[in-house]
């Protein structure tokens, strides 16, 4: 490593000295990468030794590949927590007036979750991040140790209900955004839709009712060049138009769900045991960082109905999960699937959707 004055006025002169170092890397993000991981390697031996505070944050680098002497000027990349926020200023204020008002119920627990959230934000190591969010997770779940399930069975079993919830009205919102971006006619579309009261619940009828199959043909006929829309538009018609395929979506997405919990609980393991982890990491802690937020709104919303404990809440979301299992088993007097109708509201989005 080299330290040498910023003669050329880089970044804009904002620093006096730069450190150049030559390493070997694949591509330009590596090689910025691993001097990033030396430099604050040498900055936490300084903190060990003299006990100050760490500082150290790298907002650009110049890599230059020394083969051809090209330049690459690279921005510090946009963190695993960073990512995915699509709140508008009025949703933001709105959700902190509610979280606000929660406070006084749900105490301390939600006070020490929102301030480990905040160490997560803030930390630049992924290794952390997961602690502080799994921590917020253990914090809002609580563990009975008179059952027979182990803690972890407990944490994933909570868990899973509360994203099984909303897992339908997800998608469908997902949806209607990328048809939004993509079909300038959507908007006109579900006008044409004489059931419903809002775009999801317009949009359930327009993928499960028959009535609306010609309307369906249209939407799909409009979005000649996005062929995977098309692909989503029937295949979700397909899965949700129909009690016994619906019950598959459910099930395998809690599947999927469990076998996502244990990734980050070994994960978890890995780091407090040795400090190592999965090479996945950042693909895990972006989905324990949905779980999360997903988790702590939903005791916000139900805290904002009245209910005013944790179990109370987490025990009506599971009686609310059996409730939608028993009409989704519904058949008729020959014991195949009752078709979906009128009802289609309470078959496709659950009675939770309003949420």
């Amino acid at each position: 490593m080299e330290i040498i004055d910023n003669m050329d006025k880089l970044f804009g002169n904002s620093c006096r000295w730069l450190a150049k170092i030559e390493i070997d890397a694949l591509d330009p993000q590596s090689a910025r990468d691993k001097v990033c991981e030396l430099i604050s390697l040498y900055v936490s031996l300084k903190q060990y030794n003299s006990h100050v505070s760490k500082a150290f944050y790298t907002k650009q680098t110049i890599v230059t590949d020394l083969d051809n002497e090209k330049d690459y000027v690279l921005s510090k990349p946009v963190t695993v927590l960073s990512r995915g926020g699509t709140k508008s200023e009025e949703q933001i204020y709105k959700s902190i007036g509610e979280m606000l008002q929660s406070f006084p119920i749900i105490g301390e627990k939600m006070l020490n979750a929102i301030n480990l959230h905040s160490s997560a934000m803030e930390s630049i190591n992924i290794s952390n991040q997961l602690l502080n969010l799994w921590t917020i997770v253990e914090v809002l779940v609580e563990v009975d140790k008179r059952y027979s399930y182990s803690k972890i069975t407990q944490i994933s079993n909570t868990i899973t209900t509360v994203q099984n919830t909303s897992y339908v009205k997800s998608l469908l919102e997902q949806l209607l955004v990328d048809l939004k971006h993509c079909c300038l006619s959507i908007e006109s579309d579900l006008e044409k839709i004489t059931k419903g009261n809002n775009d999801i619940e317009r949009m359930a009828a327009l993928l499960v009712l028959q009535e609306f199959e010609q309307n369906k043909i249209d939407l799909i006929n409009d979005l000649p060049n996005y062929p995977l829309l098309r692909y989503r538009i029937e295949h979700y018609a397909k899965q949700f138009s129909n009690r016994n395929e619906l019950k598959k979506v459910l099930a395998n997405h809690r599947k999927r769900l469990e076998w996502q919990i244990m990734r980050i609980y070994r994960n978890r393991n890995m780091i407090v045991h040795d400090g190592s982890h999965f090479p996945y990491i950042d693909l895990v802690v972006q989905n324990l960082h949905f779980y999360v937020d997903n988790l702590i709104d939903t005791i916000n919303f139900y805290v904002g109905k009245g209910y005013e404990t944790l179990d109370i809440i987490y025990t009506m979301l599971s009686n609310k999960e059996l409730s939608y299992q028993m009409i989704l088993e519904k058949t008729d007097s020959r014991k195949n699937a009752l078709p979906i109708g009128d009802d289609y509201i309470e078959v496709v989005l659950g009675e939770d959707y309003q949420r």
